[in-house]
Parts: structure tokens; C-alpha cells; sequence
């Protein structure tokens, strides 16, 4: 196994770019996975954002990063509104599972190009949060499990399979799908960050 102090001492790096996927065959520890900003704050990666619609051409780095830290971290009234009332469901019981799928391909309801999970994956799903409840409680009445996803189908089947005495909680309020392109629609940027502030 591989012992990381910083990123520069773990990562192969190409083209003043980490390559990060190559890394993952190899089990590593590392004690401080911050990027050096020289990794992000780069005209290549500012290219990239800027072709993506996701930052303007007479953007400044401080200017993107106070934007995307507003957004994360103070997000409009309605999303809080949205996010204090689904935790209020959430926590209705002793434990809480957050279980996030984003099927992408032809399960999604906007169907995409690109699949992130299929059918035989999405049928290992109970399989796993019934293990992570085993490690919490041995009563299924204990847990609410809070289920996100892009696909109502990945949620009926979810529904379908899941313990009978766990309580699966969905939200409906927004949209969930791919969010990193200029034509992403707002209900599903709420959607994420609904998804990332409950739990």
C-alpha cells in the first residue's frame, strides 16, 4: 500500500494534470488530499469551465469560487424552506440512511447518453443499505431511509424491495439529473442541494 503525505508525491501527473483514475488501482492512504491550486486554478481547467457555461469569460477564480461557496453553502430562502422540512421527516426516527442513485442512460427520466448504473447494479442496492443497517440496529422500525434519485423506476424498485418496516422517504419538489452543463435547469441544481444538506 501506498503511504500519501500530499498529492504531488501520489498522483502521475500528465500534461500539468493529476491522473487520478490511473492512481485508483492501487490502494493508497493519504494524510492531506488537498490539490495544490495550481492544479485547479489553471487556464486549462478555466478554459473548461468557461466553454461549459458553468463560469463567464470576465470571471475572476475569486469571483467563481464566492459564487460556488454562496450556492453550496447559503443556499436561496425556498431551497431552505425545502430542506428543513424534509429533515424534519428524515429524523423522524433513530437512524437515518441517505441513499443517492443517479442512473444516467435509459433508467433516468430524462434519459442521457451516459449510464452510471443499470439495472443489475440498482438490484444490489437493498443488499447494501440492509448491511449498513445491520451495523446500526438490528430493528428495520428504527430507520428511515431517504432515497434521491434521476429515475422514478430506480425509486419504485427501491420501494418495491426495500424492508417493509423501514420508513423511505423521497422527495418530489425537484428534479434530479445532470447539473454540469449550461442547460442545466435550476429545479435540478435545487434538487442536488436539497440532496447534499439532508442528512
Amino acid at each position: 500500500m501506498r503511504v500519501c503525505n500530499n498529492t504531488g508525491a501520489c498522483f502521475p501527473i500528465v500534461n500539468n494534470t493529476i491522473n487520478i483514475e490511473n492512481s485508483l488501482n492501487e490502494d493508497s492512504v493519504m494524510r492531506d488530499a488537498r490539490l495544490d491550486p495550481h492544479f485547479i486554478y489553471n487556464e486549462h481547467n478555466r478554459r473548461l469551465l468557461i466553454e461549459s457555461g458553468i463560469m463567464t469569460a470576465n470571471e475572476t477564480w475569486e469571483e467563481y469560487r464566492r459564487m460556488i461557496l454562496r450556492a453550496l453553502l447559503r443556499p436561496n430562502e425556498e431551497v431552505q424552506n425545502a430542506i428543513r422540512e424534509m429533515n424534519s421527516v428524515v429524523h423522524q426516527r433513530l437512524f437515518s440512511i441517505g441513499v443517492h442513485i443517479r442512473t444516467g442512460g435509459l433508467l433516468a427520466n430524462d434519459c442521457e447518453g451516459m449510464s452510471m448504473i443499470d439495472r443489475k447494479m440498482l438490484e444490489t442496492v437493498p443488499n447494501r443499505i440492509d448491511a449498513l443497517r445491520e451495523r446500526l440496529t438490528d430493528n428495520p422500525k428504527d430507520v428511515v431511509v431517504f432515497v434521491s434519485s434521476d429515475s422514478d423506476r430506480a425509486i419504485v424498485y427501491l420501494k418495491r424491495h426495500l424492508h417493509p418496516d423501514y420508513r423511505i422517504v423521497t422527495s418530489s419538489k425537484y428534479a434530479r439529473g445532470r447539473t454540469t452543463s449550461a442547460r442545466a435547469a435550476a429545479d435540478k441544481v435545487k434538487g442536488a442541494l436539497l440532496d447534499v444538506f439532508v442528512g
